[in-house]
């Protein structure tokens, strides 16, 4: 199973007995927002990095928030990230559905997901700007978070490009209703930043 499944399923489980906020990152898949709108929470997304998620999760009263990488925050046991808990609740689903993970994992809404990351190039920055400029010719009419980094939400998905914050490399992340598309709008922004 997925870092990014167990989130999606912790959220599930705690908005399916529990209502109110999520919180998640905005490196997390839309898989997990997907359900929690589907539950009627609220979606709210914070900068990466648990200390982020965490202060949004308070400013909001969120019930429950997580990282993409599996990260599972649930503040009515504490404000932090507990791998403890995330099984828990894992099980907890198991047994409230009286059925199989993959049967669970089944009803998720279905993405492709890919995360990469690559040598942080002299020029990132001023590459990141032309490609801010281009993006729509690319992935046509988008709507750009500069929280963190540059996410561009489109039509078939998303993609995330963001520096790290702790080595010297940047992040991408593409995700998209089709793999063949995940795939190709990689290598597409990956040749753009080997230029």
């Amino acid at each position: 199973m997925s870092e990014e499944l167990t989130l999606t399923i912790a959220v599930s489980d705690v908005l399916n007995k529990k209502r109110g906020a999520t919180v998640i990152n905005l490196s997390t898949s839309s898989a997990t927002a997907d359900v929690a709108r589907a539950l009627n929470s609220p979606v709210f997304y914070s900068k990466v990095g648990e200390a982020n998620v965490v202060e949004m999760m308070r400013k909001k009263r969120a019930v429950i928030g997580g990282e993409g990488n599996g990260g599972v925050i649930y503040p009515a046991f504490h404000a932090g990230r507990d791998s403890l808990v995330a099984a828990a609740m894992v099980l907890s689903a198991l047994a409230r559905e009286k059925s199989s993970l993959s049967a669970i994992v089944a009803t998720f809404p279905a993405y492709y997901n890919i995360k990469s990351k690559a040598a942080l190039p002299d020029d990132f920055d001023r590459r990141l700007v032309r490609f801010e400029k281009g993006a729509n010719s690319l992935l046509g009419k988008t709507r750009i978070d500069r929280r963190d980094g540059l996410r561009f939400d489109f039509a078939q998905g998303w993609l995330q490009l963001r520096k790290s914050n702790t080595e010297p490399i940047y992040r991408l992340i593409v995700e998209t209703t089709d793999e063949r598309l995940t795939r190709k709008l990689l290598r597409q922004v990956v040749a753009y930043f080997k230029k």
